[in-house]
């Protein structure tokens, strides 16, 4: 097998596709203005079977490490770094 760009094992998994990762971050806004951490816990679960580029999974982990400190502006936030502006 080959080696990711960290010197891991390979990822095979499927890609992630971008109109799923885009409706994940509008929904994980509004999830979190809610303070709703068991969906939020969800939907970043779902993506455990894609694989997702480097910019958006350095993201999710900062979003699954704002939702265990229970830090509901600051996923709000994250999510709306790539929600703003666009229509």
């Amino acid at each position: 097998e080959g080696l990711d760009e960290a010197g891991g094992a390979a990822d095979d998994r499927e890609e992630a596709p971008a109109d799923m990762i885009e409706d994940a971050y509008n929904a994980i806004a509004e999830l979190a203005s809610a303070m709703d951490y068991d969906s939020v816990e969800m939907i970043l679960g779902s993506f455990e079977e894609y694989r997702l580029p480097v910019e958006h999974r350095e993201r999710f982990a900062r979003i699954d490490e704002a939702l265990r400190e229970l830090e509901w502006e600051k996923m709000e936030q994250i999510a709306g770094e790539v929600t703003k502006g666009r229509g």
